[in-house]
């Protein structure tokens, strides 16, 4: 199963600089297509939970008490180049407006709330070496078109089973049924109509052919309705 990247705190677990989570419950359901590999660049860089909050300023990052730890930033971003190398991972859901992980917006590094465009030193340092990564709304996106590619497949799956058990079944033959004769309504041959619908074969045919004595024009033909001549 291909592998995926996620910040350890939208799991569920207890590393950000007050100590809580940012946990995000559809990543539960995420692990049913990838394997999921958690990670806090901040406390595998050496950081401490709980910690002082810290920005980005410049090229450095800052505790908000001045405190410059920019290289425990760079430690933790180097630790998720490594793993990520060595897994074959190529794909990583990290937290927005993070100095470590943000993939699109970071803190402008005043800590007066404000936010610009910008990555996290770690996010930086995935991008650089090919890694997609995406923030927690867009892996959310990326389980629903998932799920819309699993129904689509099982749907496909399940029709071609259906074809399948039908090629397989043996075929019935049709059963014949001999149609039930209706009653004869029409007229016998004596041009009357039977009242109990079948046609008197005993009766005479009437007779359609030439009378007898009598041309097709109704002319009298030779040796027929003539008087004999008395010898």
């Amino acid at each position: 199963m291909e592998k995926i990247l996620v910040s350890a705190c939208l799991l569920g677990q207890k590393c950000t600089y007050v100590g809580g989570d940012n946990k995000q419950d559809y990543l539960e359901e995420l692990n049913q297509y990838f394997d999921i590999v958690p990670f806090c660049p901040e406390v595998e860089g050496g950081l401490p939970t709980p910690r002082h909050p810290s920005e980005q300023r410049g090229h450095g990052v800052y505790f908000d008490n001045g405190e410059d730890v920019t290289r425990a930033f760079k430690d933790g971003a180097y630790k998720a180049t490594q793993i990520c190398s060595y897994l074959g991972i190529k794909l990583a859901i990290m937290k927005e407006r993070s100095p470590s992980c943000g993939p699109h917006f970071i803190h402008d590094g005043y800590f007066k709330g404000r936010v610009i465009p910008g990555l996290g030193v770690t996010a930086m340092a995935l991008t650089q070496m090919g890694v997609k990564v995406l923030n927690e709304e867009e892996g959310r996106e990326l389980l629903a078109s998932l799920r819309k590619e699993k129904q689509i497949k099982d749907e496909k799956t399940r029709i071609a089973k259906e074809r399948e058990n039908k090629a397989e079944a043996p075929k019935e033959e049709p059963k014949f049924e001999p149609k039930e004769r209706r009653p004869y309504k029409g007229k016998n041959f004596e041009g009357h109509k039977d009242g109990q619908g079948k046609i008197d074969r005993k009766s005479p045919r009437p007779f359609k052919g030439k009378k007898p004595g009598w041309s097709y024009q109704g002319k009298p033909t030779r040796g027929f309705g003539r008087k004999k001549k008395e010898d």
